[in-house]
């Protein structure tokens, strides 16, 4: 276990522990996420992070780019989104995606629910629930 005085010397900045034990670090303005040992889970190399969500997923960006990795430092989702949030009402993890000013869904596993081809202002929690009842009327029609 690295030692607080040990983490001082090394980030610039430290941030208090999240639900999981876990930690946002800054370094020469880059941020990353250390464990409560202080191990490096993911190294400041990105622009921003968000906090983690309950599944345990952050959002990160990187040169203008957004991506998702789990708390144990594995990519769920490749940066190629221009923004990404978190876009839950029902709390199942899903998160909004931007790219080329087009909206889609995604979720908290990185799986496309839906395409980026829609707006802003759709309510895309309704569209996706849309999609399953069609998909789900075609299945129970063979």
């Amino acid at each position: 276990m690295i030692s607080e005085k040990e983490l001082e010397e090394k980030y610039d900045f430290i941030y208090l522990f999240d639900k999981f034990g876990n930690r946002t670090v800054e370094l020469n303005g880059k941020h990353g996420l250390i464990n409560k040992d202080g191990n490096e889970i993911i190294k400041p190399i990105y622009d921003w992070i968000g906090n983690l969500d309950k599944f345990g997923n952050v959002i990160f960006e990187l040169n203008g780019k957004w991506e998702i990795i789990n708390k144990n430092g594995e990519e769920i989702l490749t940066p190629i989104y221009n923004e990404t949030w978190i876009y839950d009402p029902d709390d199942f993890g899903n998160k909004k995606v931007k790219l080329n000013y087009k909206y889609g869904l995604i979720n908290k596993n990185g799986k496309i629910l839906l395409p980026c081809k829609y707006n802003w202002e759709d309510n895309l929690i309704k569209i996706y629930e849309r999609k399953l009842k069609r998909y789900e009327e075609v299945l129970n029609d063979k």
